[in-house]
């Protein structure tokens, strides 16, 4: 079968395997911080429609690094890269398919290089990208364009491993089509849902709805029977209205603009409620941010079903805060870490 790996964003490894362990003929071979690694024989678009990762790439090479390698770099590069020749000749064909291009098709190429850790130097990307763009035209069909390339070759060097691949799709898989407003980004709202085990049989509440993406992606992918969406502020709910206008995801889900720290919607109404609060930002003090908090708790207390399931993204700051305020009828489930940009989160999940 044919090797790939896929880029996930931080701590939502788990989730990226999930969803390929639940597809055939699929083998899960190792997974580091930010990428997984898998063989596979699904067709296209069974690979294309993985929902929590960035990006998938047709394996070429994955080597852990020697000691001391920066002293010794263009060699250890230059013999690498050649003695992979077979290898990237076989990856280019799996691209090719995926690619819907016939094998005589010339494909014009450039180098994606990353380097991290001790190989994190200016003076080393261009170097390294030239080196590699070089050894690939001389060993292959593939033609060196930077400027109108038909495929990315991705290069990552660090302290402890040297990864190639052929990058399957030009977009990553995360950017959503049906989409124009991006609120919490589509993969981690996939990671919330697939945390409570959303399902077509659920009807879902979110008391900060924002511009309605956790909802979207609720009604898309996991095709949820229906969906509320509440916010307080006019303008995210116009951003909210495009969304679900773009991903014609309007006859399933509801606006209503009202204030989830006052109880007003039906008790005991909602299988899950899923919700991103805000991480300190807009309410900046610390007793702010406790009502906060704690009128979110007893408003979705009220609303949720016995038995119903919470998923909440928060800061790491305020994780064990809201933790503490939770009832004693709530079922801490799990605690998922990542991280938003550079900010530290959790997905917290409870069963009432």
């Amino acid at each position: 079968m044919p090797d790939f790996f896929c880029t996930v964003g931080f701590g939502l490894n788990d989730f990226a395997v999930l969803e390929l362990e639940a597809l055939p003929t699929v083998t899960v071979k190792k997974t580091l911080t930010g990428k997984v690694f898998f063989q596979s024989d699904c067709n296209a678009a069974s690979l294309l429609a993985l929902k929590t990762v960035e990006r998938i790439f047709v394996n070429v090479i994955h080597d852990e690094v020697e000691p001391n390698l920066i002293n010794d770099l263009d060699d250890w590069l230059t013999n690498k890269l050649c003695s992979k020749s077979s290898s990237l000749d076989d990856s280019l064909l799996t691209w090719k398919e995926f690619a819907k291009k016939t094998s005589d098709d010339p494909v014009k190429f450039r180098i994606n290089a990353r380097l991290s850790g001790i190989f994190r130097k200016s003076s080393l990307f261009q170097r390294v990208s030239s080196l590699a763009g070089s050894i690939f035209q001389q060993n292959s069909s593939l033609v060196k364009d930077l400027h109108k390339p038909d495929l990315e070759v991705f290069l990552h060097l660090n302290d402890n491993f040297f990864t190639v691949g052929l990058q399957l799709t030009k977009k990553p898989l995360s950017d959503r089509c049906y989409l124009d407003h991006i609120a919490v980004r589509s993969t981690v709202c996939v990671a919330m849902c697939m945390a409570v085990g959303l399902s077509s049989d659920d009807v879902l509440l979110d008391p900060m709805c924002g511009a309605a993406t956790i909802l979207v992606e609720a009604v898309k992918q996991f095709d949820c029977k229906a969906a509320v969406g509440v916010d307080c502020d006019l303008l995210q709910l116009k951003l909210a209205q495009a969304n679900l206008n773009t991903s014609l995801s309007y006859p399933r889900i509801e606006l209503v603009c009202g204030d989830s720290r006052i109880i007003f919607l039906k008790q005991q109404q909602f299988d899950v409620v899923l919700c991103d609060v805000p991480f300190g930002r807009k309410f900046g003090v610390p007793t702010e941010i406790h009502r906060l908090l704690t009128s979110i708790v007893n408003t979705i207390d009220a609303v949720l079903k016995p038995k119903g399931r919470i998923g909440i993204l928060i800061s790491e700051k305020l994780r064990q805060s809201l933790i503490d305020l939770c009832p004693p009828c709530w079922s801490l489930v799990k605690q998922h870490p990542l991280r938003l940009g550079t900010l530290p989160a959790y997905i917290v999940t409870w069963q009432k």
